[in-house]
């Protein structure tokens, strides 16, 4: 059971809108990443859901196929709140033509990725939802810097940068490196540096 002085504390905590607006129409910010999908929902002006998956490792496919994937979820979205009329934002011009291509079908979709047959799978999808008649969507185009779902799917470059955990290598354990393969200046340099990138070129030669 929460006192009185603890819940006033848990209502400080949470914080936003707490009553969504009853609307028929909201929209679906959408972006992707080498390193994730995200979509933010907004409803009535208030964005009231936001989420995020991390791609897989083995994940290799094209930047655009994971920006429809990013479509795809976002177009799931808004299902639970009722929604009809949906805006779909993205910041990846080619999406937008690809998507207005298949809600107006009067033109003809050009692709010239090697992913074709991934991208036409997940328009299809979009083309069986339109055909349903219970939503409209809507493409909007907007600049990376304006999509409010570009941060769900970035990460701090601090969190990137390598720690220095040991000195750089001395001329023995270079000399070790390079016995193994024999390799040149430039790919020994490359291997060593990739293992501790304090190592000098003056050592390394």
């Amino acid at each position: 059971m929460i006192s009185k002085k603890g819940f006033g504390m848990l209502i400080e905590t949470f914080k936003g809108t707490w009553l969504v607006s009853n609307s028929r129409s909201g929209a679906v910010w959408c972006d992707a990443s080498s390193i994730a999908l995200g979509v933010v929902l907004e409803i009535g002006g208030n964005l009231v859901k936001d989420v995020a998956w991390l791609r897989k490792k083995d994940d290799f496919a094209h930047i655009n196929v994971a920006e429809l994937d990013a479509v795809l979820k976002g177009i799931n979205m808004p299902h639970q709140w009722g929604i009809t009329n949906l805006t779909v934002i993205s910041d990846t011009a080619k999406v937008c033509t690809w998507l207005n291509s298949v809600i107006s079908g009067d033109r003809k979709i050009r692709i010239y990725v090697i992913s074709k047959t991934l991208v036409m799978r997940r328009l299809g999808i979009v083309r069986e939802l339109v055909a349903d008649g219970k939503l409209r969507i809507q493409p909007q185009i907007v600049k990376s810097e304006e999509n409010k779902a570009d941060i769900l799917t970035r990460v701090c470059m601090k969190w990137l940068k390598r720690p220095i955990v040991c000195s750089a290598l001395s001329v023995s354990k270079v000399r070790e490196r390079h016995n193994k393969h024999h390799f040149g200046f430039k790919k020994t340099k490359y291997f060593v540096q990739a293992e501790n990138e304090e190592t000098s070129d003056s050592v390394i030669q």
